[in-house]
């Protein structure tokens, strides 16, 4: 019964790794996807008019990957560009933060001070290349180094945000403890 108790302790820890593996599987499946079946263009097209959309950017223009993207004269491909690229900062922040919640409860990795954050941009880079590479073998979509640097953007986000929950909740959890301590006597 005690080598319950120690085998529970001992791998409960790893049962974080779940979540990180299920958002990789998220993103591959999405990565497999085409750029038709991941346009939201039909949704704006029945959202509202071009004009419509239009008057409310700005008068800009986006050059990406050799594509060129004037935001009033095609309103519908510059709302989905900010909204390809935006996806990448949130689904790879998502994706840093889990990792780094999970390998934080890795005793190996909480040795050095910067073995969580350095394997965490390393997996969240390893992933970002796989997704990018996959996504060379869907219909109409191409691989681009500028998308491998805004998934590290958000990943990096991610991390800042796991480690930074993670201090407040150590030291909220730290002063709440002292003031549970019975003070000297007085006197």
């Amino acid at each position: 019964m005690w080598w319950e108790v120690v085998f529970i302790r001992r791998t409960s820890k790893y049962f974080l790794l779940l979540p990180v593996f299920l958002w990789c599987l998220l993103i591959f499946t999405l990565s497999q996807q085409t750029y038709s079946e991941q346009s939201i263009v039909p949704f704006l097209h029945k959202v509202a008019p071009k004009e419509v959309i239009a008057g409310y950017l700005p008068d800009m223009t986006i050059h990406y990957n050799g594509a060129t993207i004037v935001a009033r004269q095609d309103p519908y491909r510059f709302v989905e560009f900010l909204f390809r690229k935006g996806s990448h900062l949130g689904v790879y922040m998502v994706l840093a933060a889990a990792a780094a919640y999970a390998f934080m409860a890795i005793p190996a990795l909480r040795v050095k001070g910067w073995a969580v954050p350095s394997a965490v941009v390393g997996f969240t880079l390893l992933v970002s290349i796989l997704d990018e590479r996959l996504q060379s073998a869907s219909g109409m979509r191409t691989p681009a180094i500028q998308d491998v640097i805004i998934d590290l953007v958000g990943a990096t986000g991610g991390l800042l945000i796991a480690t930074g929950t993670k201090r407040w909740w150590v030291n909220r959890k730290g002063r709440r403890e002292n003031k549970e301590q019975p003070r000297g006597k007085e006197g």
